[in-house]
C-alpha cells in the first residue's frame, strides 16, 4: 500500500475534465436566467448559507462536548486505576485478586475508549477537506466567505509564541489583503456574485456532511464504550469464578 499523495491517472483526469465541462455548462444556465430570477436565487442562498452556518456550529457543540466528557472520563478512570493499584499494593487493605481483576476489566477498557474518542476528535480537527486540495480548491472556499480565497492573508505570521514583528509578515500582507478585497468587492459582477453564494453554500453542505459523520463516529465510540461496561463485568466475574 502507498501512503501520502496519488498523482492522478489518465481516468482521473478524463473523468475531471468531463466534471468542469458539466459544471461550466451548469453555470452558464445560471447566468441565463433573469435578472429577477438571479436575485430570488441570491436571497435564497444568503438563507441557506446561514442556515448550513447554524446547523454546523450546533454540529460542532455537541463533538465539543463529546471531547469534553471524554477527557473528563479519561482522568476518573485513570485515577480509578492508580487507586485501585494502590489498595492493591497496600497490606492494609484487602482486596480479593478476583475482584481486583474484576474491577480492572471494568475500567481499563473505559480508559481505551476515552482516549480512542480524544483521539478521534483531534484526528478529524486536522483532516483535510477534499475542497481545499489540487483541482478542487477553485471550487472550493471564495474570497467573499473564507480567509483560503484571499491570497495574502495566508501570509500574515501566525506565531504566538515568539510573534513575528516584521513589516513583511504583518502589516504589509494584511494592507494587501485589504486592498485586494476592496478590489474584488468593486469589480464584482451580479452573476459573479450569485455563482460566489451558490459555490460557498455547496462547500458548506459538503462540510456539513463531514461534521455531522464526524459526530457519528465519536457518539458511536462512546456508545460502544457504554456496551463495554456489562462486556468487562461479565468477563471479569467469569475469571474471577473460573481461574480464581
Amino acid at each position: 500500500m502507498r501512503f501520502g499523495k496519488k498523482a492522478p491517472g489518465k481516468a482521473d483526469q478524463k473523468k475531471m475534465g468531463e466534471l468542469r465541462t458539466g459544471i461550466t455548462q451548469e453555470l452558464a444556465e445560471l447566468t441565463a436566467l433573469s435578472s429577477a430570477e438571479r436575485d430570488d436565487k441570491r436571497q435564497d442562498t444568503l438563507h441557506m448559507i446561514k442556515h448550513y452556518l447554524d446547523m454546523s456550529d450546533k454540529v460542532e457543540e455537541r463533538r465539543g462536548k463529546l471531547y469534553t466528557y471524554a477527557l473528563q472520563m479519561l482522568a476518573v478512570w485513570m485515577a480509578a486505576v492508580v487507586v485501585l493499584i494502590g489498595f492493591n499494593y497496600d497490606s492494609s487493605v484487602d482486596i480479593p485478586d478476583g475482584l481486583f481483576v474484576l474491577l480492572l476489566t471494568l475500567v481499563v477498557p473505559q480508559i481505551v475508549f476515552s482516549l480512542w474518542t480524544a483521539l478521534n476528535y483531534h484526528r478529524q480537527t486536522e483532516f483535510r477537506y477534499p475542497f481545499l486540495k489540487g483541482d478542487a480548491s477553485e471550487h472550493g472556499n471564495t474570497w467573499k466567505w473564507f480567509y483560503y480565497g484571499n491570497p495574502h492573508v495566508g501570509d500574515i505570521s501566525t506565531a504566538a509564541l515568539r510573534p513575528s514583528h516584521d513589516f513583511a509578515d504583518t502589516i504589509e500582507p494584511f494592507l494587501q489583503s485589504y486592498r485586494w478585497f476592496i478590489h474584488q468587492y468593486s469589480h464584482e459582477a451580479s452573476d459573479s456574485a450569485l455563482i460566489i453564494n451558490i459555490q460557498q453554500l455547496h462547500l458548506l453542505q459538503v462540510h456539513n456532511y463531514y461534521k455531522n459523520k464526524f459526530l457519528l463516529r465519536l457518539t458511536k465510540i462512546q456508545k460502544v464504550s457504554l456496551y463495554a461496561l456489562p462486556v468487562g463485568a461479565i468477563v471479569g466475574s467469569l475469571v474471577w469464578l473460573l481461574f480464581l
